[in-house]
């Protein structure tokens, strides 16, 4: 946090500018929080030492008594004074929390339209991968289709190998070369 008192040139020509702000755009109320507790705390102690001056002018067991009191009031009022000033300091940061939530709608809007885009690409692969299963299923029939005809082919065959043997044999003999 800056304060006048630890400010570089141009940290002071800022404070300065915030505190001329008329329309109040910048905050300077936590710039501004040392030197008003430091205030605060002097005039606190101003007033009670006035307070015992006038208790010693109006009887000076009074002002003895009220001397004794005296530190004991200056630092329930500074408790009093810090309590209250943090509470500022409190409200300030939540003033700044309720500002940034401002922004919250926004992003809650553009987040439920991100939402609703997943939705639709994750509905339209769910379509992709029906037709794909749908597709599958189609595959599996004509493989089904191919496996029976390739089994009765299969036992078409068997049937015939008895057959076929002596058909063979005699392809067989057309086929060596005559010696």
């Amino acid at each position: 946090m800056t304060t006048p008192a630890n400010a570089t040139p141009s940290a002071f020509r800022h404070f300065l500018a915030g505190l001329l702000d008329l329309r109040f755009t910048r905050y300077l109320s936590m710039q501004l929080l040392p030197i008003f507790y430091g205030l605060l705390l002097l005039g606190a102690a101003v007033v009670i030492a006035a307070i015992v001056a006038l208790a010693f002018w109006l009887e000076p067991l009074w002002g003895m008594a009220c001397l004794l009191a005296a530190p004991l009031a200056w630092l329930v009022t500074a408790a009093v004074i810090r309590a209250a000033l943090e509470f500022l300091v409190m409200a300030h940061r939540i003033m700044i929390t309720v500002q940034r939530m401002d922004g919250i709608p926004d992003h809650v809007d553009a987040l439920s339209i991100r939402v609703e885009n997943i939705t639709t690409g994750f509905e339209q692969v769910r379509e992709q991968v029906d037709n794909i299963h749908t597709g599958f299923g189609a595959i599996s029939a004509e493989v089904q289709h191919v496996r029976r005809q390739v089994d009765g082919i299969t036992g078409t065959v068997s049937l015939l190998a008895p057959l076929l043997r002596p058909l063979k044999l005699v392809t067989g003999l057309r086929r060596r070369p005559s010696a």
